[in-house]
């Protein structure tokens, strides 16, 4: 059965999000998990965990058998203290800033996308000790009107 471009995207973000890693430079590898249980019940935060959602499609009119669509996608990037006393604001700007660039290094997401933009950044900390920052972006793509597997 094939693969409906919207997933196609998603998991060339998460494998995107993934080349992050020690083997490539950054001083953390980040492991991406979408969640499998709508109340994230088989997520642990922790250092390194992105937990990559998609948030929903908006569709445009139709421009003839062409189908734009939105989709948004919400990146949680969870981080832990830093042993050698870096602010925890600073880990969080840089694994943020890390993901944005990586993302936006092919803003076409291997020709399935028409473009790729960051639209909020929300950063925060819970009172069970998680920290860390949430991410929106979009990925703006086109379908054919009656076929979510086949890009125009």
């Amino acid at each position: 059965m094939p693969t409906p471009i919207i997933e196609q995207i998603a998991a060339d973000l998460a494998t995107t999000i993934e080349e992050l890693s020690i083997a490539n430079g950054y001083d953390l590898d980040l492991d991406v998990i979408r969640p499998e249980l709508s109340d994230f019940a088989d997520v642990v935060p922790g250092e390194g965990v992105v937990v990559l959602v998609q948030d929903g499609i908006q569709f445009a009119e139709p421009e003839g058998m062409a189908q734009r669509a939105h989709a948004t996608f919400v990146a949680e990037i969870y981080v832990e203290p830093d042993p050698d006393n870096s602010s925890l604001d600073t880990l969080i700007n840089t694994r943020v800033a890390d993901v944005i660039a990586k993302i936006l290094e092919d803003p076409q997401r291997a020709n399935l996308a028409i473009d790729c933009s960051m639209e909020s950044l929300t950063v925060g900390h819970t009172e069970q000790g998680f920290s860390g920052g949430s991410l929106s972006f979009s990925v703006h793509y086109r379908t054919m009107v009656d076929d979510p597997y086949t890009k125009v």
